[in-house]
């Protein structure tokens, strides 16, 4: 009797696994790729593209070089969208996930458009009087998974903190100007302050331009200890790894 019971009990035990197992190979498990280039350009005449620059999505049609920038500098201001380019702004954040005690591991990725900022460039880098700077408002990251979404919501504390903010300090690399056509590879340098947290941290980017319209990937990596960020789990069942991949995709016109 015993042992029957204790036969049972062991497949009982395997088949919830084997559930949870299923459970997270068909509804949590993800596997997203970091992105590796700005978002392109639209073929287009240069009439059109003259049109596309006049129409951008969320942007004022101040001169280039006004609203506010100094002598020699433009300002750039984030946008949702923009008829030139192929894509959106938007940021988010690629998290390793590993099943409990097996060890299958995916990336998960929680993604927002809810993206603002602006920057002041020209000839010798940032604009000296003017802070650089790009928001994300964190209460609406989206995933595939809502558990994962709630648990993230909870560890930011989003109605406490609801943005994360980054002040762009300085910038390594940067040629005096983005040429047409081409990809330019920069470091951006400066604070990043999350969860009631500041520190220094550094953003791999990549930029092209074309008129008056720069796109721009920005990419770091951090330890979710850096910012004082319970590191997440998921039912108990699927836990993260400690260090997290943050991506931006940035359109951005000149004022």
């Amino acid at each position: 009797m015993r042992l029957r019971l204790f036969v049972s009990s062991v497949v009982g035990l395997v088949a919830l696994f084997a559930v949870l197992i299923g459970v997270w190979w068909f509804f949590i498990r993800s596997e997203a790729e970091p992105a590796t280039a700005p978002l392109a350009f639209r073929d287009a005449t240069p009439t059109a593209m003259a049109t596309d620059s006049a129409t951008a999505t969320g942007s004022p049609t101040a001169p280039s070089g006004t609203e506010g920038a100094s002598a020699g500098f433009t300002r750039y201001v984030i946008v949702p969208q923009h008829p030139a380019v192929e894509g959106q702004t938007e940021a988010w954040y690629l998290a390793r996930e590993t099943l409990a005690r097996i060890g299958v591991p995916s990336t998960a990725k929680g993604t927002t458009t809810d993206v603002s900022g602006e920057f002041f460039l020209g000839p010798e880098g940032l604009d000296p009087n003017n802070v650089s700077r790009v928001v994300v408002k964190l209460e609406n990251l989206r995933s595939d998974e809502s558990r994962r979404d709630a648990r993230v919501r909870e560890a930011l504390e989003v109605t406490r903190y609801p943005e994360a903010a980054f002040t762009i300090e300085a910038i390594e690399g940067w040629p005096g100007e983005i040429p047409e056509g081409q990809d330019v590879r920069l470091t951006l340098v400066g604070t990043m302050e999350l969860h009631g947290v500041r520190r220094t941290i550094e953003w791999e980017t990549i930029a092209r331009r074309r008129g008056d319209v720069i796109t721009a990937l920005a990419t770091t990596k951090f330890r979710y200890e850096d910012f004082d960020v319970p590191v997440l789990n998921i039912a108990g069942f699927v836990s993260v790894e400690e260090e997290v991949t943050v991506q931006i995709q940035v359109i951005a016109v000149a004022q």
